[in-house]
C-alpha cells in the first residue's frame, strides 16, 4: 500500500479587487509607504508591488486590487502580512466596498 504525505502548504494567493477612483494614483505610494518589513519594491505610474524575499511574500497595489502572494507554507507571516494591508490599505486608498474577495492556498503532496 502506498503513503502518501501530510499536504503542505505551497502558496497563497489573495486578491481584493475594488472600483477604481482617480485619486489613486496620488494616494497608492504613499498608502505602501505604510507597510512594515517590505525591504525590497519596484513601481511603475500606476502600480507597487512591495517584496520580502526572505519570507518570500508580496503585497501589491493597484488601481483595481490589492493583491498578497507567498510561496511558503509560513501561516503566522501570512496572517501578519494580510492583517496589516487589510488594515490600513483600504482607508489610506478610499476604498468603500470590495467587488471581489479572493483567497487560495495551493497545496503539494508526494505520491
Amino acid at each position: 500500500m502506498n503513503k502518501t504525505s501530510a499536504p503542505r502548504l505551497y502558496k497563497t494567493i489573495f486578491l481584493a479587487q475594488f472600483r477604481p477612483e482617480l485619486t489613486f494614483f496620488a494616494e497608492f505610494r504613499t498608502a505602501a509607504s505604510k507597510l512594515g518589513g517590505y525591504p525590497d519594491w519596484a513601481t511603475n505610474a500606476n502600480s507597487v508591488t512591495l517584496r520580502d524575499y526572505k519570507t518570500r511574500s508580496s503585497t501589491s497595489i493597484a488601481p483595481q486590487a490589492i493583491g498578497f502572494t507567498q510561496d511558503s507554507d509560513d501561516i503566522a507571516n501570512e496572517s501578519k502580512r494580510l492583517n496589516e494591508a487589510l488594515g490600513i490599505l483600504p482607508k489610506e486608498l478610499n476604498i468603500q466596498r470590495f467587488i471581489r474577495i479572493g483567497f487560495r492556498r495551493q497545496y503539494l503532496v508526494s505520491f
